[in-house]
């Protein structure tokens, strides 16, 4: 629904709360002062833009009630904070608060947003930046025209997904360290500030194209060269890097490498391999050598870069049991995943698949099967064929139907978490499911009531029983 821009649009009706099914809310370019507190019971939003009006704050329990916003545009307002419950959406990857009046110091509660892959916040009035820790899939962030003057040097130490960080005309004297470690970087703008040294080491950032220095008051470089452009600038700051600091980079590379190597090592002894958190996009073919032929009972692969399936885990296909491919980037699932006979569990959450193989089947022992926050606007069909799953959590996703007819069979299951989608009807026969946890809220029905829901799975499962014709309990 978009109200249209440039309306003069002075005030939004309470009657918005009504819209059960609105996804899009435009309302931008108006003169809304505020926004109506019914806003917080259209559960189903996901892209809200209120750019460019005269807002000066946000309703109470506003993102309580939104949970599944995507996108949110609040920049160019009067905004002097945000909601406490801003930290509730969890589903959030853009956030633009940029040109308002925030600050001293950002909003600690966007800390909470682990999805979250732009933050926008220039032209604000922020001093102080600190609690991103958890952001670790920011891939651009701007605060932009701040008045921040230190960053901390190991501030953007898990975000090495960072892209683009524009930081220009704030009053920083230094490039904080951890900059220094952001392989993925493409884009730093520090345009404006009170910088005196550039680390002739940003220049062995392998993707950095883009460096922009200008205005700072740099003795060590001359004007005419930071004038030249970003490929000139990292031309000459490569003819600067000194012995020891090619030593200490590739000190550093080795660090990394003999980081993974000590995993490797302690994941041979304990069967268990923690290689999460190690911006990895594919398995090496070192990585690989080292663990053929050993017993590997659980790989944790999560809060990596991974795109594509990992095919040579398979390489462990005799014994692994637990595989863990949480918080990265998968949009399909390979059939390679069937070579995975032993696999129990497979938690596949927060990525951006819409489907799973047909292949999975051929993993009959899986137990445990994790595809909350991803696409899904059903259960996919391989799902019904695993006989022996006992917990599927598939919430966060776009689910619409609950199929008995399919579900009832499962004999097995005993925890199905289907909260946060878009289910508009909950079978009674539902409660004919030996479950003991179900997890519904955060969709669309009517019926069972919240407060229902709310007494726990067991109350649940007695409700729906009791709205089968003629059944009787025994």
């Amino acid at each position: 629904m978009g109200l249209k821009s440039h309306n003069q649009l002075g005030q939004l009706p309470a009657s918005i709360g009504k819209l059960d099914d609105l996804r899009l809310l435009k309302i931008d370019n108006n003169q809304l002062s505020d926004l109506p507190e019914s806003l917080n019971n259209c559960a189903f939003l996901e892209e809200l833009d209120a750019s460019q009006n005269r807002l000066e704050c946000l309703p109470k329990n506003l993102f309580d009630g939104c949970r599944r916003i995507r996108s949110l545009k609040l920049n160019c307002n009067k905004l002097t904070g945000l909601a406490p419950d801003i930290g509730w959406l969890q589903n959030l990857t853009s956030l633009d608060v940029s040109d308002n009046q925030l600050g001293p110091s950002l909003a600690k509660e966007i800390g909470e947003l682990t999805r979250l892959e732009q933050l926008y916040a220039g032209s604000n009035r922020i001093a102080v930046i600190q609690g991103l820790e958890r952001c670790s899939e920011l891939k651009e962030l701007n605060l932009a025209c701040n008045l921040i003057e230190e960053v901390d040097d190991d501030f953007f130490r898990n975000m090495t997904q960072l892209m683009a960080i524009d930081l220009r005309e704030n009053k920083l004297k230094a490039i904080p360290q951890s900059v220094l470690k952001l392989n993925a970087l493409e884009r730093l703008n520090l345009e404006r500030n009170d910088i005196s040294n550039v680390p002739p080491t940003l220049s062995l950032l392998p993707h950095l194209k883009t460096l922009i220095m200008s205005n700072n008051p740099i003795k060590t470089i001359r004007r005419d060269i930071l004038q030249r452009g970003s490929s000139e600038l990292l031309k000459y700051l490569k003819t600067r890097i000194a012995p020891e600091d090619e030593t200490e980079q590739k000190k550093s590379e080795d660090n990394l490498f003999d980081g993974i190597n000590a995993r490797i090592s302690d994941g041979i002894r304990t069967k268990r391999l923690d290689l999460s958190c190690r911006a990895l996009t594919d398995l090496s073919t070192d990585i690989v050598e080292k663990l053929k032929g050993k017993e590997i009972h659980l790989i944790d692969l999560s809060q990596n870069q991974f795109s594509a399936f990992p095919s040579s885990v398979t390489a462990m296909s005799d014994s692994l049991r637990d595989l863990s491919l949480n918080k990265n980037q998968l949009t399909a699932l390979s059939d390679d995943v069937s070579r995975l006979r032993c696999l129990t569990t497979l938690k596949l959450s927060a990525n951006r698949l819409g489907t799973l193989p047909d292949s999975l089947a051929e993993c009959a022992n899986l137990f445990e099967l994790d595809i909350s926050n991803n696409c899904f606007t059903s259960i996919p069909d391989v799902v019904y064929k695993l006989v022996k799953l006992e917990s599927l959590f598939a919430s966060d996703n776009k689910i619409a139907l609950i199929d008995m007819d399919r579900l009832l069979p499962m004999v097995q299951l005993a925890n199905l978490g289907l909260a946060n989608n878009e289910i508009t009807q909950v079978p009674p026969q539902l409660g004919l499911m030996k479950l003991k946890s179900l997890q519904l809220e955060g969709n669309g029905f009517k019926v069972p009531r919240a407060q229902t829901l709310a007494k726990g799975t067991a109350e649940v499962l007695l409700y729906l029983r009791g709205r089968i014709p003629g059944y009787v309990e025994e």
